[in-house]
C-alpha cells in the first residue's frame, strides 16, 4: 500500500503523463504496438508502457514500480480530427471517464488519473498562493507561456485562418494585460498598504 495522505499535492510535484510527449518520443505510434520504459529524473518510479494504436485498439498498458510498490493499469485512448491536419490523441481517464491530454499520479494513487479524479483536490501552484501574490504568479506564468509560443515558428495562419498557436498567443497577451492591471488593484494589496489610502477601500 502507498503511504497515507500527508498534505496537499500539486500538479507540479505529481508524476505526469502527457500524450503529446509520448507521441513526440515515439512511445505512441500510429499503426503500431510500442514497448518503452520511462524513468523520472528525480530517481522516482520506473514505468513500463505498452502502447497500441491500431484500427482495432487504442490503449496504453502501464506497469509501475517504485521501491516495493508496484501496480498495473490500462488507459484507453481516443482520437479526433485536428482542425489543422492529422489527428489529435487523448487519454480517457479510467476513473472519471474524462478525455484529457495529461494524467497525474498523485496522493500515492495506484494509477494515473485526470486532475479532478482524486479524493483530495490536486492543486495548481497558484491556488495555494496568498491572495496578494496570486496575480503576480499568474502573470509570470502567462508571460512564460507567451515566450515559449513566440519562440516557435512564425506562421500565424493556415488556409487563411489563424492557427491555434496564433489564437493562443492573442489570448495570453490579453490575459497578461488583464493581470498587469489587476496586480495593482486595491484587492491585491496587503491591508497595511490599503489602510494608508482610505480612498481605495
Amino acid at each position: 500500500m502507498g503511504r497515507p495522505y500527508t498534505g496537499a499535492d500539486y500538479t507540479t510535484s505529481a508524476y505526469q503523463l502527457r500524450v503529446g510527449d509520448l507521441r513526440r518520443g515515439g512511445v505512441i505510434r500510429k499503426g503500431r504496438t510500442v514497448r518503452a520504459t520511462i524513468t523520472w529524473a528525480d530517481g522516482g518510479p520506473t514505468l513500463n508502457i505498452e502502447s497500441t494504436w491500431t484500427d482495432r485498439e487504442q490503449s496504453l498498458s502501464l506497469s509501475f514500480r517504485l521501491g516495493e510498490e508496484s501496480w498495473t493499469q490500462r488507459i484507453a485512448l481516443q482520437t479526433s480530427p485536428s482542425p489543422l491536419q492529422g489527428e489529435l490523441l487523448y487519454f480517457i481517464c479510467p476513473r472519471s471517464g474524462k478525455t484529457c491530454r495529461k494524467l497525474y499520479r498523485a496522493y500515492h494513487s495506484h494509477g494515473f488519473y485526470h486532475r479532478t479524479a482524486f479524493g483530495y483536490r490536486l492543486y495548481y501552484p497558484q491556488q495555494a498562493s496568498s491572495t496578494y501574490k496570486r496575480a503576480d504568479k499568474q502573470l509570470l506564468a502567462a508571460e512564460r507561456k507567451l515566450e515559449k509560443l513566440q519562440a516557435k515558428r512564425r506562421t500565424s495562419t493556415y488556409l487563411g485562418q489563424p492557427t491555434r498557436r496564433a489564437v493562443r498567443i492573442a489570448q495570453l497577451q490579453e490575459e497578461a494585460e488583464r493581470l498587469e492591471v489587476l496586480r495593482w488593484s486595491p484587492q491585491f494589496m496587503p491591508k497595511a498598504i490599503r489602510h494608508l489610502f482610505p480612498s481605495l477601500l
